[in-house]
Formats: structure tokens, C-alpha cells, sequence
């Protein structure tokens, strides 16, 4: 059909009080939501609209793919930029895959970091016996008694002299 005569709106998969969602939504001109599930597209009228959505780079890939599949339920023209960091997405996916296969799951990134954050979501939803420290003195070395396997993982901000710290540690 004649998109012409129709105006953008501008979505944003992301936590709206993040610095990088924030930059990006003060640049966007028009109409512009930030989006932090599929059902915030509900409340949203696209009648004569192109939505247009992107995401913050460090959000869920799975959570992003059901906004994008609801989005286009709701609009045949909507346009879509998948912005997650490819190097976040495979961190994601590759921490997911340990925690499936732990008992013990180890996420070590600083409380206030989006990535680290997201990381210890997914892994705690693979395996509930998840830990997020900050740091060797925040890890609880008392596993249950059947826990065989302890997977780590840590976030993209976190700096490699903690993570040898807490993998030394583990060894210990």
C-alpha cells in the first residue's frame, strides 16, 4: 500500500532509564516509546504509522525476537533494525548453554551494568542455583552437595583481573 501519506513512529526495545536508551531516544525526532515487553506494544495505535524499531545493544535477543513477531502481527509495515551487539548476543547464548548444563552458575559483572545484569537473568532462568557477584568476596562457595558442574560467566564491562580472581578462586 501508499506509504506516503503516513508518519514513523519510533520504538525502542530497551530499559528507558539506561544512558545508551536515553542518548538514543533524545536524537529520535517525532513519536518515539521506549519498549521493555511485548505487551507495551498494545497500548501503542499505529493507525496510519510506520513503527520503526531497534533495540539497545546490550537487551535480550529472545525477548527483542517476541516484540518483533507481535509488532508485525500488529503492522504488515513495520521496519525493523536488530541492534543487539553480536558480541553481547553470543555471550548471551554461549552463558545461556552453561548454565543449562551446571549446577552451579557463576555471573560476575558489576550490579549497575545492563549486560552483566541481563546475563544473570538468563542464566538464573537455566539454572535457578545462579550467583551474581561483583567480586571474589561476594562468591558463596557452599554448593549443595549434588552440584557436580559450576559454569562462570561474566559480563562485557568486567575487568579480567576479577574474573581470573574468581576462576582461582573456584579452583581453590
Amino acid at each position: 500500500h501508499d506509504n506516503t501519506s503516513c508518519d514513523t513512529v519510533f520504538l525502542l526495545f530497551c530499559n528507558s532509564e539506561h544512558p545508551e536508551a536515553r542518548g538514543i531516544l533524545s536524537y529520535a525526532n517525532g513519536e518515539k516509546h521506549p519498549i521493555s515487553t511485548p505487551d507495551d506494544l498494545k497500548n501503542l495505535d499505529f493507525t496510519k504509522k510506520i513503527p520503526i524499531l531497534c533495540s539497545q545493544t546490550t537487551e535480550n535477543l529472545e525477548l527483542f525476537a517476541k516484540i518483533k513477531k507481535n509488532l508485525k502481527n500488529l503492522c504488515t509495515n513495520a521496519i525493523f533494525f536488530d541492534t543487539i551487539c553480536s558480541v553481547t548476543e553470543n555471550r548471551q547464548t554461549e552463558a545461556m548453554k552453561i548454565a543449562e548444563q551446571s549446577d552451579v552458575m557463576i555471573v560476575v559483572g558489576d550490579r549497575s551494568s545492563a549486560n552483566s545484569n541481563r546475563l544473570y537473568e538468563l542464566c538464573k532462568n537455566m539454572c535457578p542455583n545462579t550467583q551474581f557477584i561483583e567480586s571474589t568476596a561476594g562468591l558463596i562457595t557452599d554448593f549443595p552437595d549434588n552440584a557436580k558442574s559450576v559454569g562462570i560467566t561474566a559480563g562485557a564491562s568486567t575487568p579480567d583481573g576479577i574474573i581470573t580472581e574468581v576462576i582461582n578462586k573456584m579452583e581453590k
